[in-house]
């Protein structure tokens, strides 16, 4: 059986670039069409599809709307995976060392404008990877674009960091 492809599946352009609202447009057209109350009477075999349809159509959305979601599940359909066991991509040494520093830098940070500092230079990061992944996606430079996913992972993956050391930080001062 042959991986459903999502951009198919909600009638969306295949593309990086994906217009949010046309997303969830999509989305919820597709699934007032196969909802399975739809196909109660129509015998097991119709609602079974439209059970699983709706499922097809609930993972579609949730991967698309994300733009790390979305650049993983593009690279994916080419053959380069970048997550899991089947990795075909490892961090590059400039992003591990890129990594550490930030985390020393999160580590030393205490005041809110610390964290808000460090919040948006990595939220920049983030965006300028997500511009580079869709420029070197549509050259068709895959081994560059899973870099800037990979990177991208870990941008996010540090964002929810930073929220976390806050939190504590905030409560540390509380109790204090």
């Amino acid at each position: 059986m042959q991986p459903i492809n999502y951009f198919e599946l909600l009638n969306l352009p295949e593309s990086y670039d994906v217009d949010e609202q046309a997303l969830e447009r999509a989305y919820f057209e597709k699934q007032r069409e196969c909802h399975p109350d739809r196909f109660v009477g129509a015998g097991t075999q119709a609602s079974h599809n439209a059970m699983q349809l709706s499922v097809d159509v609930n993972q579609a959305y949730q991967t698309l709307k994300s733009p790390l979601l979305r650049a993983e599940y593009m690279l994916e359909r080419v053959g380069v995976v970048v997550t899991g066991e089947e990795a075909t991509m490892k961090p590059s040494m400039q992003l591990l060392e890129n990594s550490m520093a930030q985390r020393e830098a999160l580590m030393e940070a205490e005041t809110a404008e610390d964290f808000v500092t460090l919040s948006h230079q990595t939220q920049d990061a983030a965006d300028r990877d997500a511009e580079a992944f869709a420029k070197a996606y549509d050259a068709k430079d895959y081994e560059t674009a899973g870099h800037h996913v990979l990177s991208m992972r870990y941008h996010y993956k540090f964002l929810d960091e930073i929220q976390a050391r806050e939190g504590m930080a905030r409560q540390m001062k509380a109790a204090l």
